[in-house]
């Protein structure tokens, strides 16, 4: 079976269906970093304040982003990567649970040298990926953007569990392709285990990474899809209005979270809308005034207060594009 056919699949069942006070512009690292014996790639764009890291979601490497990233102009220091397994960079290890790829991004920020906290962008399991390196790395993380997470009540089984079971399946008929891949000597091998390795790893895994009960008072931005996936079935509908009350929760669990539902725009949202998503992710920044808990945050905070000025201003210089807020 070819591998559009079980991209096909994976959208019917997974979640993915990326110096000083005067604020300098950094230039940040690109090319492929050794992180545990095997390379990663990352491509970053020289901007101000600090570093937007973007992860993408399932079957999707980091390209898929250079629309967002570039958007900025400049404006903003953004790097996107390449989990393992996915563009540059090399597989495994073997299995890629949210856990295991927050290892690797924090391997890769100790190997490219990149200097934090940061603001994460985590798109569907991307979304995971970031609250785990969160879980483990508080003080490197000075606020989260998570576009379309997988639901928490529905990772846990509490709803919706036949699109569960479906999922699991999608999973199990990659791995076989994966196999099939292999055996044929195919280049698609290596990115279908570790399409099919996250997809069970978020399935298995994955409620345990969404089980935070506070952020406390963590910038954080949930941005939701409105438009229903018809893969979906006669459940889309309804399961789309549950994905957004998820959002809404996610985000209520930070005394500085938000939620933003993109109207009429689907899960691949970086595709449809990325000029949305910067001034989304500008305004974002804007306001990102971390209270200092330290010595290292009081020099971070001085450093972005020049850069936050200027996007708050340039955030309103023009008309915002429709959206609705929540």
């Amino acid at each position: 079976m070819g591998f559009r056919r079980f991209l096909a699949l994976l959208a019917l069942a997974s979640l993915a269906c990326e110096p000083g006070e005067d604020a300098a512009a950094q230039s940040g690292p690109t090319g492929i970093f050794e992180v545990a014996g095997r390379g990663v790639s990352i491509q970053c764009w020289p901007g101000k304040g600090p570093t937007v890291l973007i992860d993408a979601g399932l079957g999707e490497s980091s390209v898929g982003w250079t629309g967002v990233a570039e958007g900025f102009g400049g404006e903003v220091a953004v790097c996107a990567f390449d989990r393992p397994g996915y563009g540059g960079s090399d597989p495994g290890p073997f299995p890629r649970t949210p856990d295991a790829n927050a290892a690797s991004l924090k391997g890769l920020i100790a190997s490219a040298g990149l200097e934090g906290p940061f603001v994460l962008v985590g798109h569907s399991l991307g979304g995971l990926n970031a609250l785990a390196f969160w879980e483990e790395d508080q003080d490197e993380v000075a606020g989260l953007i998570l576009l379309d997470p997988p639901p928490r009540a529905w990772l846990e089984r509490e709803r919706f569990d036949g699109l569960w079971g479906m999922a699991m399946a999608a999973g199990e008929q990659l791995q076989t392709a994966a196999d099939q891949a292999r055996d044929e000597a195919s280049s698609e091998a290596d990115q279908l285990e570790t399409m099919a390795s996250e997809h069970v790893g978020m399935l298995e895994t994955g409620s345990s990474v969404a089980q935070v009960d506070s952020f406390g008072d963590l910038p954080l931005l949930v941005i939701a899809a409105e438009r229903a996936n018809p893969a979906f079935g006669d459940s889309a509908a309804a399961y789309q209005r549950f994905w957004v009350a998820e959002s809404r929760k996610l985000a209520g669990r930070s005394s500085r979270g938000r939620v933003e539902v993109l109207e009429s725009v689907g899960h691949n949202m970086n595709h449809e809308v990325p000029d949305l998503l910067v001034s989304l992710i500008r305004e974002f920044l804007a306001g990102l005034y971390p209270q200092p808990r330290g010595p290292h945050e009081m020099v971070a905070r001085a450093r972005w207060s020049a850069a936050s000025l200027q996007l708050l201003a340039s955030t309103h210089l023009g008309r915002r594009p429709s959206r609705g807020s929540l």
